[in-house]
C-alpha cells in the first residue's frame, strides 16, 4: 500500500511515526481508553495538562 501510494502519487516516502493515527483522532483515543478503565472498575477523571509528549 505504501509502495502504491508512493508511486501514483509520485512522492517519496514520509514516515508519519507511530502516534500518527492516535493523534489526528486524539478524543477518540481518549474516550475508547476511559470506557475500557471504567469497565475494569476505575472512576476516570481526565485533565488536559497543555503539553503534548
Amino acid at each position: 500500500m505504501i509502495f502504491y501510494h508512493s508511486v501514483t502519487n509520485r512522492e517519496p516516502y514520509k514516515e508519519l511515526g507511530a502516534n500518527y493515527h492516535d493523534q489526528r483522532r486524539k478524543q477518540s483515543v481518549v474516550n475508547r481508553t476511559v470506557k475500557r478503565l471504567e469497565a475494569m472498575g476505575y472512576k476516570v477523571t481526565i485533565e488536559e495538562t497543555g503539553s503534548t509528549p
